[in-house]
């Protein structure tokens, strides 16, 4: 909602701005990360809406209250050794996974040497025979990640690591003759995955 405004160019009053700094502080945790509610556990990506959310606020309300020293912790918690991320406490560990931890840590100006450290490898590795990028090493191409990855890596000044071509051409493989785009070969067009495959040009 808050984005959806901003991109509108309309502002919130000060009342419903304060009431969403307000929950978003409950759901976040005091170990580091935001989870779906209070009470809840820390999850990558619901941090990365919770982050995105106070940064469109741009307040200073709104920002003071990110604790950046847990959130890194908490980020730190969720590296994996293969240098990827995983989603939450036991989660799973994916391409999304990296670019909602990349994206918030270089929002958050927290994204070093320590966060970065193997993440181009592993989102690399990911790239698939068609051009797309998986979910995980040797699973199928598919829209979602393939926007997700190659986001992680143009914030880690590491596109270099993939073949670019390829994925161009795989993106522009999945326009139907409907004009929208299909997520992964062989499935329908859609309106979300439209959505994925048109955003990659702006990453290029």
């Amino acid at each position: 909602m808050v984005h959806g405004l901003a991109v509108l160019d309309e502002t919130l009053d000060d009342d419903l701005e304060n009431d969403i700094v307000d929950f978003l502080s409950r759901c976040q945790d005091k170990h580091g990360g935001y989870g779906g509610g209070p009470g809840q556990l820390p999850h990558l990506a619901t941090s990365y809406a919770a982050v995105n959310t106070l940064v469109t606020i741009g307040s200073e309300r709104a920002l003071s209250s990110i604790k950046r020293d847990n959130l890194y912790k908490f980020m730190l918690l969720m590296k994996d050794k293969s240098g990827a991320f995983r989603m939450h406490d036991g989660g799973e560990i994916d391409v999304r996974a990296c670019y909602t931890a990349i994206s918030v840590a270089s929002l958050v100006n927290i994204l070093d040497d320590e966060l970065a450290k193997g993440v181009g490898n592993y989102i690399a590795s990911c790239q698939t025979y068609e051009g797309g990028i998986a979910g995980e090493p040797s699973a199928e191409a598919h829209g979602g990640y393939t926007f997700c990855g190659l986001a992680a890596m143009v914030l880690l000044n590491e596109v270099e690591k993939l073949d670019l071509p390829s994925l161009i051409g795989w993106v522009a493989f999945r326009q139907g003759v409907e004009c929208g785009f299909q997520g992964r070969t062989n499935k329908l067009v859609d309106g979300c995955y439209s959505f994925w495959q048109v955003k990659y040009r702006y990453r290029i």
